[in-house]
């Protein structure tokens, strides 16, 4: 596997001051290059036109353009971290990320590394933390015919960690979704089962512990 790191501009204001913190969220792509090829970034995405000058709600998306070996044809992957609230903020950020990948898409067509046969046949999986519920909604905001990636509703927000402990407040927050000018390319997946995600609790609350120790 190989992995790469892309920086992202993740400034929140602070409710104590006119100041902004960066939250230092960076997204990381990690991916087994016998079955893709890497053909350009990752980068973040950049901000769409706006005509109501609206700038990213909270984290800015990122991007890399890869070719899947076995199809041999190019995938553009977007790793998304969408505002949390599930309110008008997070599906103002949702609606606008889906307007920054029709942008990048439109912009596939000035690669040089982009043949005729590539613009044909290109395909887009979108991925991450979306803050929904509600998938149909979600495929909704995004503004183009893409197709659920996950079988399956895991909750995978943090609620027995840093919730009520209660499963009411579970989410399926985690999704993806697909799209492509191949009409018959589908791909589907699996959400971790509940029993790793109950590891990795067990892990965050050692760190967690460990941490509080050494403040101390």
């Amino acid at each position: 596997f190989e992995f790469k790191e892309v920086e992202l501009d993740n400034k929140v204001e602070q409710s104590d001051s006119t100041q902004e913190q960066d939250m230092g969220e960076d997204h990381i792509f990690g991916w087994n290059q016998d079955k893709l090829e890497l053909l350009e970034g990752p980068y973040p995405l950049k901000q769409p036109k706006s005509p109501s000058g609206e700038s990213w709600i909270a984290r800015a998306p990122s991007w890399a353009v890869f070719r899947v070996v076995s199809w041999g044809t190019p995938l553009i992957v977007v790793s998304v971290h969408a505002k949390s609230g599930g309110n008008e903020d997070t599906t103002s950020d949702i609606k606008m990320i889906g307007e920054g990948i029709k942008e990048l898409r439109m912009n596939m067509e000035l690669k040089e590394y982009m043949t005729s046969k590539d613009l044909e046949t290109l395909s887009i999986l979108v991925v991450g933390d979306f803050n929904l519920d509600h998938p149909e909604e979600t495929k909704e905001l995004l503004q183009g015919d893409y197709k659920c990636v996950f079988n399956g509703s895991t909750k995978t927000n943090l609620w027995r960690f840093n919730g009520s402990g209660n499963e009411v407040d579970g989410h399926s927050y985690d999704n993806g979704f697909f799209w492509s000018r191949l009409q018959n390319l589908m791909i589907k997946a699996e959400l971790p089962p509940l029993k790793e995600l109950d590891m990795a609790y067990k892990d965050m609350q050692k760190n967690c512990t460990s941490a509080e120790t050494n403040y101390e």
